[in-house]
């Protein structure tokens, strides 16, 4: 590893690491030897900790008796107060369903949220990694007793472990060194060291080039198999049928009273909701062709007013050119059928001065401090407030409405991932006006303040604040309380000046990302609706924030918890529910199957609303897409998430997978009397639940009035418990399956197939098998040094490869008897040029360059068709040229199988055969059909 990491059989990797004196996390970047270096940069300009920079060398060395011994040293540039400074590794609970053992102290693991993350924490000699069976498989021994502390991630929706080899804490000396030393063993074989060499990926038999489309040209051919705006429901403009309404737990359009509807879109974030006006139109119909409805304007307000100060610094004044941008793509979008949702707040604060809103300090305004601010400084929210009117009452000038008028304005967004807690106890503190208002919030509950008396001065103190935001303790659930009301108090305040003054309509939520205690549902259940964000595979930096290096997730989430992300479990019942924010980052090996994964979870639970983040960062992937490298999140950059969007929009837009019925719920239920007692603590709500599979039934969390509640539903917990992989939708014919293995399948009649890293998958009509790519490639000169095999023992050449592979029908009918078919076969991409530290690639250490390259890869399809007539054999010549402007002639062919472009167009034919008797139509996929040009879909005509 770089930076002076340390990778294990077994998949535990131990890296440098730091959190600031704002737990912002800080990874160690270096190089393949022992050198290393970790810079920290908090987010507030005033941290104690800013510019400091912790020197440190790591040294490894066999021991001889099948153990490696590791030293860290670190030494830092100046005195600091980081929270810690010292070696992390974080490991799958999957890995270690037997828990640690440290020393003789037992430390179990379970998918449940613990009152508190830290579940050990003490000086010890030795600890221990458990498997399922409780044998050790991974030992650490330290010479000296080290401390320790022993973190459960399951509150930030991780099901993992932390292990911390602590060097300092809370305080770090300049011209010091801190170390620590440490034996490692395995269980299974003797460890001997490796220093993997760096890999770059390059065009060749392994890699094909995914080129753009030309400048200016659309990136969807419309008519083609990838135009899906005729495959799924759409109208324009949007708006077309009155203003998004509310009803029960989903959303419907005034003017078309019980039809449900559904938004699924992405979002545009930071100059990619300011292109040039002649692009705004091009993009948004392209959008629309993909088959997406919606757009999130999100991180919008810095690029409208400018990311740094200008005029009196109040960050309220957007030049006329920037409206002009933002109005013409608006318009664009619901010219369309794009429908509009957006934030009151996100990361305006760039450009805001601290003494514009009344603090004398230098410098700007952290946007996390402004979110928190809006809640307890009346000269923050009122700058708040400003914006809002100027953002909402602003009249478009295409459209001629203000977005407070605008019926296709589909949900607003308060403030972004601003939920008070977020930032602990320490950022509450540094909050202005929070210390008054919770010593005047004290003061006003039974028992009136705390007895001590503030040195002497005859007032009394506040009751003292907790350690951390969650516990067990009354004071915890009186810090709970505290905050739900005054998150009540600021939604209250922002929905009536929406509604009242700026006469806003549309749908409002809030509390969309981090601290979810059990009190917040009081302050939701005022909610239209409720949104919140997930994330796999999200990066994590060797060094600066949002640089390379980074830290590559490796963890299979069908593995890790059944695909399911944490948000599932954060719906209240009886509220639309949406997730504007998620993504299954690139380069995460398995993000081919998000589409398949999230639209199925999506649609089982009858969810209304998933925003993928993002399309694009910038402006230019809006109006060039493919024109910049894949980073970690945009869609229009990495052909392996913008094509598996065509799973979610089939499966989930267009219904294809139903919702589960309505009495497959399984919902955790809160009593309102007990959240209002303090004594019940600070507990995290919307936790999985043991046995409760949110592939089998409908689950999240319920508020219950006062009067008793009716007792869990045991009977139906008993089945999800022993229900098997194979999950029952409300259908005979749609299941869902996730192995032990890691493999996923889908089936409905009008969309299936799976994700598997080898063998064979049935999937209803379709069936399929991950081929190595063995065929050498016509022309290929070069090979890649890349082979980001699962098993580097192998040769590559017979490895197979990773892969998602799906059919859609195209004209409704169900795939056997369809004219008319989408089939995808998705495997993996990476840059030009990108740099891994070694064959597993377990850091990305440089970007890379344009064109993307995907992974080459084959799989053979079978599809189960009903006959049409009669048949003959179809054409082998893989060669043929296709005119997709002439209509395709009725014959006895069972099928013509055409490759296409990553536009949409015919590019040639593909052989197939057919078996009359079985009617079964085989084919193979190969992204290396063409050695200038990847393919990940086929367009099956009969």
């Amino acid at each position: 590893m770089f930076g002076g990491g340390l990778s294990l059989p077994g998949g535990a990797t131990f890296v440098p690491w730091s959190f600031d004196s704002n737990w912002k996390p800080h990874g160690a970047s270096g190089t393949p030897g022992g050198a290393f270096v970790i810079e920290c940069s908090p987010a507030t300009e005033n941290a104690a900790d800013f510019g400091l920079v912790i020197n440190g060398n790591a040294n490894f060395r066999e021991t001889g008796d099948g153990g490696v011994e590791a030293v860290w040293t670190v030494s830092p540039s100046r005195n600091g107060s980081p929270r810690f400074v010292g070696v992390q590794c974080t490991i799958p609970k999957t890995d270690i369903l037997g828990g640690l053992l440290a020393d003789a102290t037992h430390i179990p693991v379970g998918t449940a949220i613990p009152p508190s993350p830290h579940i050990f924490s003490n000086a010890v000699r030795s600890v221990a990694f458990l498997g399922a069976g409780g044998a050790p498989w991974l030992s650490l021994e330290f010479p000296e007793p080290q401390e320790i502390l022993v973190q459960d991630n399951a509150r930030w929706g991780a099901q993992n472990i932390s292990l911390r080899l602590i060097l300092a804490a809370d305080k770090i000396e300049a011209g010091r060194e801190y170390s620590t030393r440490v034996v490692f063993r395995v269980s299974e074989s003797p460890l001997a060291l490796s220093i993997p060499k760096p890999v770059r990926v390059e065009a060749g038999e392994d890699w094909i080039p995914c080129p753009p489309p030309a400048p200016g040209a659309d990136w969807i051919e419309s008519g083609s198999a990838l135009d899906f705006s005729a495959v799924i429901p759409h109208h324009e403009p949007a708006g077309k049928f009155g203003r998004v309404i509310v009803v029960g737990d989903h959303f419907e359009f005034e003017n078309r009273p019980g039809e449900q509807v559904r938004f699924c879109g992405v979002n545009l974030v930071h100059s990619a909701n300011v292109p040039e006006p002649e692009n705004a139109d091009r993009f948004a119909a392209n959008l629309a062709r993909m088959g997406f409805n919606s757009v999130r304007i999100h991180h919008h307000e810095a690029f409208l007013v400018g990311a740094k100060p200008r005029g009196d610094g109040a960050a309220l004044d957007v030049p006329s050119w920037n409206w002009k941008k933002f109005d013409a793509l608006v318009a664009a979008c619901i010219r369309h059928g794009l429908y509009i949702t957006t934030d009151l707040f996100v990361s305006r604060t760039k450009g805001m001065t601290w003494r514009a809103i009344g603090i004398d300090r230098d410098g700007t305004v952290p946007d996390r401090e402004f979110k928190l601010m809006c809640a307890f400084y009346e000269p923050a929210y009122s700058n708040l407030v400003e914006w809002t009117r100027i953002f909402m009452t602003h009249k478009n000038r295409f459209t001629g409405r203000s977005l407070a008028e605008e019926p296709a304005l589909c949900g607003i967004g308060l403030i972004n991932e601003g939920n008070l807690g977020r930032d602990g106890v320490d950022g509450l503190k540094k909050c202005p006006g929070f210390a008054k208002a919770w010593a005047e919030w004290c003061a006003a509950r039974p028992g009136g303040s705390a007895s001590a008396q503030a040195g002497g001065s005859g007032g009394s103190v506040p009751r003292p604040l907790p350690t951390d935001v969650y516990g067990s303790t009354t004071t915890h659930g009186e810090l709970a309380l505290f905050l739900a009301e005054r998150e009540a108090m600021l939604f209250s305040r922002l929905r009536a000046l929406l509604r009242d003054e700026l006469g806003c309509n549309a749908p409002l939520s809030n509390l969309n990302a981090g601290y979810y205690p059990g009190q917040y549902l009081q302050t939701m259940r005022d909610f239209d609706y409720i949104d919140t964000h997930f994330y796999y595979f999200h990066p994590r930096f060797l060094g600066k924030n949002w640089r390379f290096p980074t830290v590559i997730e490796a963890d299979n989430p069908f593995m890790v918890n059944g695909g399911v992300p944490s948000a599932t479990w954060r719906r209240v019942l009886g509220k639309p529910f949406c997730i504007t924010e998620w993504n299954w980052a690139a380069p995460g090996r398995q993000r081919s199957a998000a589409g398949l994964a999230t639209g199925s979870l999506a649609a089982l639970q009858n969810w209304s609303g998933i925003w993928r983040f993002a399309w694009s960062h910038t402006k230019e992937g809006v109006e060039a897409p493919g024109s910049m490298p894949i980073r970690f999140f945009d869609l229009h950059s990495d052909p392996v998430q913008r094509a598996s969007e065509y799973a979610t929009l089939a499966l989930y837009l267009r219904g294809d997978m139903p919702p589960l019925p309505p009495d497959a719920e399984n919902a955790e239920t809160w009593r309102e009397d007990e959240l209002r007692d303090p004594k019940r603590g600070a507990v995290q709500f919307g936790s999985p639940r043991k046995g409760v599979s949110a592939w089998k039934c409908r689950v999240g969390t319920r508020l219950a009035a006062d009067a008793a509640v009716p007792a869990a539903n045991e009977a139906a917990e008993a089945e999800n418990a022993s229900g098997g992989d194979r999950v029952q939708s409300n259908a005979s014919d749609n299941h869902v399956s996730i192995s032990q293995s890691g493999s996923m399948l889908i089936a409905t009649p009008r969309t299936c197939g799976g994700f598997a890293e080898s063998g064979r998958i049935n999937a209803g009509p379709l069936s399929f098998e991950i081929c190595a790519p063995a065929m050498p490639m016509a022309g290929s000169s070069s090979t890649s040094t890349f082979s980001r095999s699962f098993d580097s023992s192998k040769p590559d050449a017979a490895t197979p490869v990773t892969a998602s592979v799906w059919a859609s029908s195209l004209d409704g009918a169900p795939i056997a008897s369809s004219k008319r078919l989408l089939v995808a076969h998705v495997t993996d991409a990476a840059n030009s040029g990108a740099v891994f530290d070694g064959p597993e690639a377990r850091s990305w250490m440089e970007q890379g360059a344009t064109p993307a390259l995907v992974r080459r890869g084959r799989a053979t399809i079978t599809l189960a068709l009903e006959p049409h007539g009669s048949f003959a054999a179809p054409s082998s010549n893989v060669s043929r040229s296709f005119d997709s402007s002439k209509p395709v002639a009725a014959t006895s062919v069972a099928a013509t199988v055409f490759r296409l472009s990553p536009t949409g167009h015919r590019v040639a034919e593909v052989p197939a055969s057919f078996d009359p008797v079985s009617g079964k139509l085989s084919l193979t996929a190969d992204t290396g059909y063409d050695h200038a040009s990847a393919t990940f879909f086929y367009e099956i005509v009969r």
